[in-house]
């Protein structure tokens, strides 16, 4: 893939099961991470991702939850803003199996929080992908 960077005309190899172009250097919470929570238990609340509010705009988070006994997943996308009062966000575009879990952000100690609680019968693995962009 060929791609323009600072005017300059840069070639790029993506492989598969390589990690791709990183987000904005030199800020903790911008950019683009992977996170795994494993093993939630039944009605536990987790948090599977925290990032500081001072370093984002706005976070989305790619989520999938599998129930480990199964095999069901489900996935979906998180799209959080801190606003001048507290943190707004909203859940959308659901896919795959049913699957009882509540999702939440939270404005916790300076930090945009993605919470899960696991209403299913057993436990969950969850993995996330954060995009953020940096103040």
């Amino acid at each position: 893939m060929t791609v323009l960077v600072n005017e300059v005309v840069e070639t790029i190899v993506i492989e598969h099961g390589q990690q791709g172009i990183p987000g904005p250097p030199g800020l903790d919470g911008a950019g683009v991470l992977q996170v795994d929570t494993d093993g939630v238990l039944t009605a536990t609340t987790v948090v599977v991702d925290s990032v500081l509010a001072t370093l984002v705009r706005s976070v989305k988070w790619l989520v999938t939850v599998i129930d480990t006994v199964t095999g069901a997943q489900q996935s979906f996308e998180v799209y959080a803003t801190k606003t001048l009062a507290d943190v707004e966000h909203q859940v959308f575009g659901r896919v795959g199996d049913v699957l009882d879990v509540n999702t939440n952000v939270v404005f916790q100690s300076s930090s945009l929080q993605l919470q899960i609680t696991n209403n299913e019968a057993n436990p969950i693995d969850v993995q996330a992908l954060r995009i953020a962009t940096a103040v």
